[in-house]
C-alpha cells in the first residue's frame, strides 16, 4: 500500500492521475475494491468527510486507497496531481436540512477542529 483505505477528512479533492496498473482504487458495496476507469483529460472529484457532513449524508465521502506498483509492472512510476479544497478552519459546517440534505441528523462541527481530531490532534483552534 502507498496509502491504506481511508476517506479524505476535508471537503473535496481534485485528482489528475496517470494511466497505469497500480494506483487508485475505490470502494463501493456492490463491487468491493476496484480501479476506476481512466479517461484522458478527466479529473476525479473525491468527496471528503466534511462534504458528507455538510450534505447530511446525501453525498458520501469516497472510501479509497492507493496501491503500490503491481507485480505486473514493478517499475511503474505513477504521478498524480492532487488539490485538496478545504473549508476555512474556523467555519462551522452545518448539515443541510432535508429535503436538500440526506436526513441523517448529523451534528455541526468546526471544520479545522474536525480535521485535527481525525489526525489525532486534540487542541482546539483557540489553542493554536
Amino acid at each position: 500500500m502507498r496509502v491504506g483505505p481511508h476517506t479524505d477528512f476535508g471537503t473535496l479533492s481534485l485528482l489528475d492521475r496517470q494511466p497505469g496498473v497500480g494506483g487508485l482504487e475505490v470502494w463501493n458495496e456492490e463491487d468491493g475494491w476496484f480501479a476506476p476507469q481512466y479517461q484522458i483529460g478527466t479529473i476525479a472529484v473525491v468527496l471528503g468527510d466534511l462534504m458528507n457532513l455538510w450534505t447530511d449524508g446525501r453525498w458520501r465521502a469516497l472510501r479509497h486507497r492507493v496501491l503500490a506498483p503491481s507485480a505486473k509492472a514493478p517499475e511503474e512510476e505513477l504521478v498524480s496531481l492532487v488539490f485538496f479544497f478545504e473549508a476555512d478552519p474556523e467555519a462551522q459546517i452545518n448539515p443541510l436540512p432535508a429535503p436538500v440534505g440526506g436526513g441523517e441528523q448529523m451534528k455541526p462541527v468546526i471544520a479545522g477542529e474536525s480535521i485535527l481530531e481525525k489526525v489525532g490532534v486534540t487542541l482546539t483552534l483557540a489553542d493554536a
